[in-house]
């Protein structure tokens, strides 16, 4: 009868097991969901970057849109210049030689002189011409210089995006 009068030694310990088989999954329960946070925040983080990802690529995109916009422009307004630069130095040309061979038909003994000074004036016309076609080539020249510095600019600006 010894043994029967401590039975609550028996089932404190049967308690005790029966609380670490109660604690034991709970824990087990609360590590999982540790688990799941981890990997929610894990999911969160990643949108994040791949939000941020996107953003760079359209920031990137409009960009390049731009600078590409910006270099056809200024390729645009370059070769419509030249070619009416042109279209007014063919005319001015072919208006000069009809002068020139309208003046050597007339060239008479008397008009010499004026007929030279004519001429020196047409040369200094077509010299004026040629510092003119200079300069707009010079000019043309700053523009593409300062569209190759604003693409450089833009370039650095994207990758200051980037970083």
């Amino acid at each position: 009868m010894g043994s029967d009068s401590f039975p609550l030694s028996i089932s404190v310990d049967s308690d005790d097991n029966d609380e670490d088989r109660r604690v034991i999954p709970l824990l087990n329960e609360t590590g999982k969901n540790d688990k799941v946070e981890g990997e929610i925040l894990e999911r969160l983080e990643k949108g994040k970057r791949d939000d941020m990802d996107r953003m760079e690529v359209v920031q990137r995109e409009m960009v390049e849109t731009l600078e590409d916009r910006i270099v056809n422009r200024m390729e645009r307004v370059f070769h419509e210049r030249m070619d009416r630069l042109e279209d007014k130095m063919m005319e001015r040309m072919n208006s000069l030689e009809k002068r020139i061979v309208e003046i050597e038909g007339r060239v008479v003994e008397q008009d010499d002189q004026r007929l030279t000074n004519k001429l020196k004036m047409e040369v200094g016309v077509v010299e004026r011409m040629e510092i003119l076609t200079n300069k707009l080539v010079g000019r043309m020249e700053r523009l593409t210089n300062k569209i190759v510095n604003m693409e450089r600019e833009l370039d650095n600006k994207v990758e200051d995006v980037e970083n």
